[in-house]
């Protein structure tokens, strides 16, 4: 029996990153949170504080846009009934929707 390599579970990012029509793929889901699973910048409450409140300027529905925020929020939103609601106001931009989201998360970075 052949033992599994991490190299099996590698795919390079502009090879997977490709819609079916050959264009290169974009996310409205931005990246500035810390990533999930590095040692080296780990996710906690401060980081989350320090994400919340460098983005106090800008629109809270691109604040949530986040993939790794939204994974990092998961900790503190209830996953079957918070959490599919605000990915479905972020996915169907309804930032006019997210007011009790905010509040929620503000709370729960010690910000308000």
């Amino acid at each position: 029996m052949r033992k599994a390599s991490f190299e099996m579970f590698i795919a390079r990012v502009f090879d997977v990153g490709r819609a079916l029509d050959g264009k290169p793929f974009n996310s409205f889901l931005g990246s500035g949170f810390a990533i999930e699973n590095r040692p080296t910048e780990p996710q906690d409450a401060a980081k989350m504080t320090s994400y919340l409140r460098n983005r106090r300027k800008e629109p809270f529905l691109r604040t949530v846009s986040d993939l790794h925020f939204l994974l990092f929020l998961a900790n503190f939103l209830d996953v079957k009934s918070d959490l599919p609601v605000l990915c479905a106001k972020v996915v169907e931009n309804k930032g006019d929707e997210l007011e009790g989201f905010q509040m929620m998360i503000n709370c729960y970075a010690g910000l308000e």
